[in-house]
């Protein structure tokens, strides 16, 4: 846990905070302790929405509907200031292990843990839909295993159903392992859908693997819609209830309290395998006392534990998950003292799930043109690495205003970086009457940069490290790009096409005729062999230089403002302008997996929230899709599981430009500002 920082605050209402545990898109968390010194964690919102008046409407709807689910189901709110100043939220501390972490450690659960975890599971969906929510992100890793019980946790992506429960076209959320087929087709989703997802989280805890795993994200999304996958590993009595679960018409799926009733009809105690029904209710219940019934009213059964025993007073001590755990009493109405569960509905606790990484190694590229106190615009970006992945090349460029006597300082420059290193290996200064324009790498590592002149047709191509130049052209070119032959360059100008010129003698080679929309306008794949141009909604993926389509997306429905392509150009990434980035499986010709927002929450997913997405990478294998974001973070998500992997945190400013190095270990990022980061990515 970070220590706080000087600027951070030290209370916020009754609560004195102690340390700073992350922050996320909507502002700071802290672990804090009450005046009774109870351990708390808190959410204080970040000062530029809290001047937003609308947001602090819905971000009050949020806690009142986290403070609606409440009890021993999830993580509870505790506390809350949506009128403060700043507004903030304190929830309850809990100290347990995800079920995701338990699997890994201890393997598969047996028999009796696997029937406690489903009825506590179906018990803790059955308090979410009573209060109008549907989770719709059930998963191993949003299950907390605590000692009176599973908690479900991450009410990130959860949708009240008051307030509809179609999705809007293009924003599948969720896990994709996890989700229903209603999920994954972008149909209406409502409880029974997380009713899916439990039948799925049953059959991962019994065998340690998700059953709908597969390679490739269009192959889960064919083993989701399909019949169902094998059970095997699930034991016989649980057969049928995730059989149910897994119905795809999802009125024949079963409520919670239906597998919560089956279950408890069926229970033994673990260690009395041979023990009789009645002979544990009489130990249960007095001669005067009849059985609860959990198929109708409210449930009054506490969430199971892990030792499959039937449970019917509610005021029985509950079992620690763990064999070595002692049992203790369940606190009624108190805090519970444990880890970091879950910042309810409105928290981003995909941060907290997957690792936050600092920068290996930072440079300021531009520490030689300012001193000490100055304070220069400056911007580093078109960040582009050689085949080879060899030599890191990026433009930049700088302004220093030097007071109303002297004149402002401008500078332009093309740079070169040892890609392991990010030592400065050449650089290139841009003229005053000639701009510095795309960066490019031939084959064999030399990186060109092409310059052209205001309102002059001509083009002139130059050899960065060297200072030579390569071409010189008297026509006028729009775009220029080393061809995946060292010797030549493609030329690209709207109305005549892409024209082939040797690197040597500058002789005009071959032809193309031209394309609408240009071929070289949008996105090149790493090796040159594909492009990706964008129409509005419409992105078209062609071959280079013939021109040949290969694939033209159909899912978009805002305009498209950035792409990328993976080595190969087998992998496109779409960012539209109002923050979805969809990942297209180009060789299956279909739409893989949607994110719509980089910061995992329900306000940022559906009311837009979350930080812009201002740069876009992919992986060189497809596989990880970085987001680079207003507010100085890039976020990686895994491609194939839908996954929020990792954050890189270190940049201040608005990041412009990402790449992924070339064995796809490492990532590039810069943009505002003069540095330059480079993080290794465990």
């Amino acid at each position: 846990m970070s220590p706080l920082q000087d600027h951070d605050p030290r209370t916020i209402g009754l609560y004195t905070l102690e340390s700073r545990l992350g922050s996320g898109g909507m502002g700071q968390v802290y672990l804090a302790r009450t005046p009774g010194d109870r351990p708390v964690v808190v959410k204080v919102v970040r000062p530029e929405l809290a001047h937003d008046e609308e947001f602090r409407r819905r971000f009050a709807r949020e806690v009142d509907a986290a403070r609606r689910v409440g009890g021993f189901h999830t993580a509870q709110v505790v506390d809350a200031d949506p009128e403060g100043e700043p507004p903030w939220v304190a929830t309850a501390y809990i100290s347990a292990p995800s079920l995701e972490q338990v699997l890994e450690k201890q393997g598969p659960l047996g028999e009796p843990e696997l029937e406690s975890l489903a009825k506590g599971l179906a018990e803790g969906l059955d308090a979410i839909h009573a209060c109008g929510l549907v989770h719709r992100d059930l998963k191993p890793g949003n299950i907390l295993m605590a000692e009176d019980g599973p908690r479900i946790i991450d009410f990130g992506i959860a949708r009240t159903l008051d307030a509809g429960s179609t999705t809007v076209t293009g924003q599948v959320v969720g896990t994709l392992p996890y989700m229903s087929p209603e999920q994954v087709q972008e149909r209406t989703v409502g409880p029974a859908s997380d009713m899916f997802s439990l039948g799925t989280v049953i059959a991962t805890a019994a065998n340690g693997t998700n059953p709908f795993s597969a390679d490739s994200m269009a192959a889960v999304v064919l083993r989701i819609i399909s019949p169902a996958p094998s059970m095997e590993g699930v034991p016989d009595r649980l057969r049928s209830v995730v059989e149910a679960c897994w119905e795809h018409d999802p009125e024949l799926r079963p409520a919670p309290r239906e597998i919560t009733a089956r279950l408890s009809a069926q229970s033994i105690p673990a260690w009395e395998e041979n023990a009789e029904p009645d002979h544990f209710e009489n130990d249960e219940l007095g001669d005067d006392q009849e059985e609860t019934d959990v198929s109708s009213g409210p449930l009054r059964t506490p969430v199971a534990s892990l030792a499959a025993t039937k449970v019917l007073d509610h005021t029985r001590p509950v079992a620690s998950p763990f064999p070595d755990s002692p049992r203790r009493p369940l606190v009624a109405g108190g805090l519970c003292v444990v880890l970091l569960a879950a910042l309810i509905t409105w928290m981003s606790v995909k941060p907290f799930s997957a690792p936050v990484l600092d920068p290996e190694t930072t440079i300021d590229v531009q520490e030689d043109l300012y001193e000490e106190g100055e304070e220069p615009e400056s911007r580093v970006g078109s960040l582009v690495l050689s085949p080879d992945g060899a030599t890191l090349a990026g433009k930049d460029r700088f302004a220093l205003d030097l007071g109303f006597k002297r004149p402002t300082s401008y500078r332009n420059h093309v740079r070169l970086w040892d890609a392991e290193t990010l030592e400065p290996i050449g650089d290139m200064q841009g003229r005053d009457d000639r701009t510095l324009l795309n960066v490019a790498f031939s084959e064999d590592g030399t990186a060109l940069v092409r310059t052209g002149a205001l309102l002059e047709e001509d083009a002139q191509l130059w050899d960065i490290a060297e200072r030579e130049l390569k071409l010189e052209l008297d026509e006028e070119v729009d775009r220029m790009y080393v061809g995946p032959d060292a010797s030549t360059v493609l030329t690209e100008q709207d109305d005549n096409g892409i024209r082939e010129w040797d690197l040597t003698s500058g002789a005009l080679v071959d032809e193309h005729p031209a394309q609408k929309p240009p071929l070289l306008a949008g996105a090149l794949s790493p090796d040159r062999t594909h492009s990706a141009t964008v129409d509005g909604i419409e992105v078209t993926v062609r071959e280079v230089p013939s021109g040949e389509t290969v694939f033209t997306t159909d899912n978009n429905t805002a305009e498209v403002e950035s792409t990328a392509l993976n080595q190969g150009g087998d992998v496109l990434a779409t960012l539209d302008e109002i923050g979805i980035t969809r990942l297209w499986d180009l060789s299956a010709g279909e739409l893989n997996a949607t994110i719509t927002t980089q910061e995992d929450t329900f306000i940022s997913r559906h009311f837009g929230d979350g930080p812009d997405v201002t740069a876009l990478a992919l992986s060189p294998d497809g596989t990880m899709v970085a987001l680079g974001g207003a507010d100085g973070d890039v976020r990686l998500w895994d491609t194939r599981e839908g996954e929020h992997r990792s954050t890189l945190t270190g940049h201040e400013g608005e990041v412009g430009s990402v790449v992924f190095t070339a064995d796809g270990g490492g990532v590039f990022a810069a943009g505002e500002g003069s540095m330059l980061h480079k993080w290794t990515l465990p």
